[in-house]
């Protein structure tokens, strides 16, 4: 068993004995997680009423609709515009005709829609250029430096750690398998949280060790990753879940310090007690193995 003073006195004492490199570690952590995934969707426009309009809602208001052009009271364009004479051929009336309404169409056609409409779609292009990007960095850079976290924090709750324990997941001959699995553990956390937010919640938890895990066995396969993290975490969720909510005050303390404390205090302290829950689950785990055999 375990108790939550006893852990987060450990994971205090671990950090405090190399306090700046936990502190400089755990803000890229926290930059990873949440610094570079936050983004501000709002756009505010006033050029003109038809910016949320589509061009053919645009043509159908401006064009069709005009009071100019009102082909619904029965009188002809050309009465309105052109004396025609009856020595005109049919021809002539259908090319004038023709003329006239081509040339109110693009009169309409004017270059300040057809820029809004340029302008938008390269806004909406880039958009998704950066999503794109940022999935990526993600998948390649964010997830093994995040991977990289927990193996310093794993190793600073024994000695001290050096900051390029952050670095030890792109080692070409672990790289892509930690790719791969940290990539699976956050599609699986998606796609259950899609599902319903609590089993999202439960399977959080259930997949809490694995970055831990692969950071003492980089090269464990997925499948043995999930599975010894749900053994681990078995019958522990709960007490891991009130683990967290410990910490409430001190984040609290943190909005209204505007992230200061939890920058120079609460996330390292909260990143060694997680490292110290790891460390006490692996021992229980063992010893369950060993009088199991």
């Amino acid at each position: 068993m375990w108790t939550r003073a006893e852990l987060k006195e450990k994971g205090k004492a671990a950090f405090k004995r190399n306090y700046w490199k936990c502190v400089l570690v755990a803000l890229i952590l926290w930059l990873v997680a949440g610094g570079f995934n936050s983004s501000s969707g709002n756009s505010n426009s006033s050029l003109s009423r038809h910016d949320d309009q589509s061009i053919t809602e645009y043509f159908e208001d401006e064009f069709l609709d005009s009071e100019d052009y009102d082909f619904d009271d029965g009188d002809s364009i050309i009465d309105e515009d052109f004396n025609i004479d009856e020595d005109y051929n049919q021809s002539t009336v259908q090319d004038t005709l023709k003329d006239t309404v081509q040339n109110s169409f693009f009169e309409k056609l004017s270059p300040i829609p057809l820029l809004r409409l340029l302008t938008k779609t390269a806004f909406g292009i880039i958009f998704l250029i950066i999503a794109l990007i940022g999935l990526l960095l993600e998948i390649f850079v964010f997830n093994v430096l995040e991977f990289g976290g927990s193996r310093f924090f794993l190793q600073n709750a024994e000695r001290p750690a050096e900051l390029k324990e952050m670095l030890y997941g792109f080692d070409g001959s672990r790289y892509m398998n930690i790719v791969k699995i940290c990539f699976f553990r956050k599609l699986y956390l998606f796609l259950w949280t899609l599902l319903l937010i609590v089993p999202g919640i439960i399977k959080n938890y259930e997949y809490y060790m694995i970055p831990y895990l692969l950071a003492e066995n980089p090269d464990m396969t997925k499948e043995e990753a999930f599975a010894k993290s749900r053994e681990m975490m078995d019958g522990n969720k709960w007490d891991t879940f009130v683990l967290g909510l410990s910490f409430i005050l001190w984040e609290i303390l943190s909005s209204i310090t505007f992230g200061i404390v939890g920058i120079l205090f609460v996330n390292p302290y909260e990143k060694a007690t997680d490292a110290e829950l790891y460390r006490r689950l692996k021992q229980n785990s063992e010893r369950k193995e060993t009088f199991e055999f």
